[in-house]
């Protein structure tokens, strides 16, 4: 299973990429289907997204909940209770860490569509 299949750059077309605006919530979806499937053991490729969302989509569509006002609350027990007995292996081509110069917005937000400015928003 890849999330370049549900939320991947080969979906969006190059001048309708936005990685302000992307989500790997497609991809969550694609993982409630595979829970609802009765499978426990899951590899997941995350090379190729179209996105920069950290997995927020992802976990938005197993059920967290967020809340902004008046403060950043997230709401960790509203997700699926079946992750629990998930045994999740992320495969990855990459060693970029998250944040800098050479962490995966700077690195991967121009493939997405990222302008300067919205790599540095998005780091």
């Amino acid at each position: 299973m890849g999330l370049a299949a549900a939320s991947g750059l080969p979906l969006v077309p190059r001048e309708r990429r936005n990685p302000l605006l992307a989500t790997s919530f497609g991809t969550g979806e694609m993982l409630r289907a595979v829970l609802d499937a009765g499978i426990r053991r899951i590899d997941l490729g995350v090379g190729g997204s179209a996105t920069t969302d950290g997995g927020l989509g992802i976990l938005a569509a197993l059920g967290l909940g967020m809340t902004v006002e008046p403060e950043l609350a997230v709401h960790l027990e509203e997700l699926d209770a079946r992750l629990g007995d998930v045994e999740l292996r992320i495969a990855s081509d990459v060693t970029n860490p998250l944040l800098g110069a050479t962490g995966a917005a700077s690195v991967y937000g121009p493939q997405k569509g990222a302008s300067p400015v919205d790599v540095r928003n998005l780091d």
